[in-house]
């Protein structure tokens, strides 16, 4: 009797079973998680394997152990000051218990303050460098999806501590009460997927998108090409750069239309006088009086808000930003992304085409995701819908052009926006296999020339590789373009690595260090070739 009374319960006895695990559990979970977010942290930033490894050893176990040992000390001098008044104390908790305790703070210390004031780098950084510990393959393929799929779990706390300000409530609720809802217009073909469907121009389209400006003083007959500041120029001795290419012969479908169209203002708009544009409802009204053609009505309002428009860039900076409203925008000539986007619907409205507006997220020029978030566009044509970016068609800067001009995001198809362009609501990525917003950011980062030039990226297939020697480039070239590859360090260095036009082209570069493998285009071997995508490259 007198044993049965100390005896614990069935219930106690299992809460003490559960409890000794979820600790356990706990006292794994923890440290393993901390371990691998610094050291993906450090594989983000180009960190080698070996730094990311020793960076997450730091966390557990070198910290705790070094802060049990320096405690200890502190422990054994109090202990000999008290000793001779009050016997030898006794420590309340086991090494075990110290050491686990320790772990437990310095890690949650540590991934508390990391998600808390950079949860974008935090998700980005396991979303894409998460898996640096497993080698490439299909025996990892299992532990590499697992690992991405906890990764996701934070990209609630991502969209929570970056909302785009670009967007308000009512946005959201717009896009909603659209019935039925967006369909898919393509299947998604991410530059390492397969190639592009593409097709000739008919006579039709051929002799429409040649067709001469009204305006001849003011703008050019024939195609320009994008080129910024990336691009490469290959001279042949004499210096001489080629003369614009031609009208591209081959076209990527995209619902009811085709991409690229020529990069040509409009003549109706290129034709406009000042008494035309008093208003938005002038402009609205002057286009869809002249033109009843739905797809060549929505490319003069895109080429209008382009051409009128200037990105304003004092409004990026704090306690500087201007009213973003259609009308204000309007009235002013200036805009960020928002203004833009805003101005394409107010229009929409008043020629009775459907456009709304779509908030996002997109890649900087090194693939990484902007800072803040982004805004374009969706109209429906004819029953199906398609996006638009102006804002991302206007060259910013004061010196516009004609030439300048450009329509890479004009009725681009879904999976060539997709690389750049990520939809808050995942409908408007107008794709039937919708992607997430890791695959999203693993994806190399590709410029639109990728896919108008007819390029399919088989290797790298990922934003950031790891190398020991080389990097190679393995590229489909249905169209034979001239592609060459450049490897550039973060001290300046830079070395060219050949050129090719086959139509299977495997094009190496060394790498002496970590640093960053660009692939370039162009129409002839000698000329200036545009940047088409951009691959992080961590020696190993």
């Amino acid at each position: 009797m007198g044993e049965s009374c100390h005896r614990d319960s069935p219930v106690l006895t299992v809460l003490r079973a559960l409890l000794s695990l979820v600790s356990s559990l706990v006292l794994v979970a923890v440290p393993t998680v901390t371990v691998w977010l610094a050291s993906s942290l450090i594989a983000f930033h180009g960190g080698p394997r070996e730094i990311a490894l020793a960076g997450g050893l730091l966390l557990f176990p070198i910290l705790p152990v070094l802060w049990e040992w320096r405690a200890s000390r502190a422990w054994k001098l109090a202990q000999a000051r008290r000793k001779q008044f009050v016997g030898t104390p006794k420590r309340t908790f086991t090494l075990f218990t110290r050491l686990a305790l320790r772990t437990l703070l310095i890690c949650l210390v540590f991934s508390g303050a990391m998600v808390a004031q950079f949860p974008k780098v935090t998700f980005a950084a396991l979303a894409t460098r998460g898996d640096w510990f497993l080698s490439p393959g299909e025996a990892g393929e299992p532990w590499r999806k697992g690992v991405f799929a906890v990764a996701g779990g934070l990209e609630g706390l991502h969209r929570l501590a970056n909302p785009n300000p670009h967007v308000t409530k009512l946005d959201g609720e717009a896009l909603a009460q659209i019935d039925p809802a967006p369909a898919p217009t393509d299947v998604p073909v991410v530059p390492s997927g397969s190639s592009a469907r593409w097709r000739k121009l008919t006579d039709d389209e051929r002799a429409a998108m040649e067709g001469v400006s009204a305006d001849a003083g003011t703008l050019e007959s024939s195609v320009i090409s994008w080129k910024d500041e990336d691009d490469k120029h290959v001279d042949d001795g004499n210096d001489q750069t080629p003369p614009p290419p031609p009208v591209e012969d081959v076209v990527m479908e995209t619902g009811a239309t085709h991409w690229p169209w020529k990069a040509e203002v409009s003549p109706l708009v290129a034709g406009m006088h000042p008494h035309d544009e008093t208003s938005i409802a002038a402009v609205a009204q002057y286009i869809k009086s002249r033109e009843p053609e739905p797809f060549k009505r929505i490319k003069a309002l895109h080429d209008w808000v382009v051409t009128r428009l200037q990105y304003d860039l004092a409004s990026l900076k704090p306690g500087q930003r201007k009213a973003q409203d259609a009308n204000s925008v309007f009235q002013n000539r200036i805009a960020v992304c928002e203004g833009y986007a805003r101005l394409m619907v107010e229009l929409g409205r008043l020629t009775g085409d459907q456009i709304v507006y779509v908030g996002g997220d997109v890649r900087e020029e090194n693939g990484a995701a902007a800072p803040v978030g982004h805004a374009w566009n969706g109209v429906k044509v004819n029953g199906l819908w398609y996006l638009i970016d102006t804002t991302w068609d206007d060259p910013i800067g004061p010196d516009k052009t004609s030439r300048s001009y450009r329509t890479d995001y004009l009725f681009i198809p879904p999976n060539v926006a997709i690389w750049s362009h990520f939809p808050d609501d995942a409908r408007w990525q107008l794709l039937q296999a919708k992607l997430t917003r890791g695959d999203f950011l693993r994806q190399p980062f590709a410029r639109p020339g990728i896919a108008r030039e007819g390029l399919t990226l088989k290797s790298p297939s990922r934003a950031a590789v790891d190398a020991h020697d080389v990097v190679a480039f393995e590229v489909e070239n249905p169209l034979r373009r001239f592609l060459l590859v450049e490897y550039k360090t973060p001290n300046g260095q830079s070395h060219e690595c050949g050129v090719s036009n086959d139509e299977h082209v495997t094009l190496s570069c060394p790498v002496p260090a970590s640093g960053e493998a660009v692939l370039f285009s162009n129409e002839a071997r000698y000329g200036t070739y545009g940047q088409v995508v951009s691959i992080a490259v961590t020696q190993r």
